[in-house]
């Protein structure tokens, strides 16, 4: 899980990075938006440095995971809230954004699996019920940003 948690850091940086990059010389993007772009970059940054610091056995495999999770949570709730915000926009208003249908709800089923295998069965049932329902929203989100905007 450690590998697919760097691989999947990776990405996200690597693809937001240059979005992010992109857009702040592009005239008509606002702040926000490479904000978002950034802050996405940062999340998957964070993903590979967690991960590179428990490869050189700086930290447990148990405590690295975690953390992953926790920076896969935050990213979830952050895309989450970006597809929110386009789900209830103005329904005149045209988008300029590309929606890749069940990418949101492949983090979602991915972070509870992930938080399902590190966190203690005990702890975990108190977490369960939360993270079902987290789950639940951003699959409705996904879904629903993609009847939306469709995919471009």
């Amino acid at each position: 899980m450690l590998y697919v948690n760097v691989a999947l850091g990776a990405l996200t940086a690597v693809a937001n990075g240059a979005a992010a990059m992109m857009m702040i010389g592009d005239s008509q993007r606002s702040l926000a938006q490479v904000g978002e772009a950034a802050l996405f970059a940062l999340i998957g940054f964070a993903l590979v440095v967690i991960g590179a610091i428990a490869l050189a056995g700086r930290a447990p495999l148990p405590r690295a995971l975690s953390w992953q999770a926790s920076a896969l949570a935050a990213l979830l709730l952050f895309l989450t809230l970006w597809g929110a915000t386009i789900l209830l926009a103005n329904p005149g208003q045209p988008f300029a954004v590309s929606w890749m249908v069940g990418i949101l709800s492949a983090l979602a089923i991915y972070l509870f699996f992930l938080v399902r295998r590190t966190v203690e069965a005990k702890r975990f049932e108190s977490f369960r019920w939360p993270l079902l329902i987290a789950c639940g929203v951003a699959i409705v989100v996904d879904l629903g940003v993609f009847a939306r905007v469709g995919w471009f």
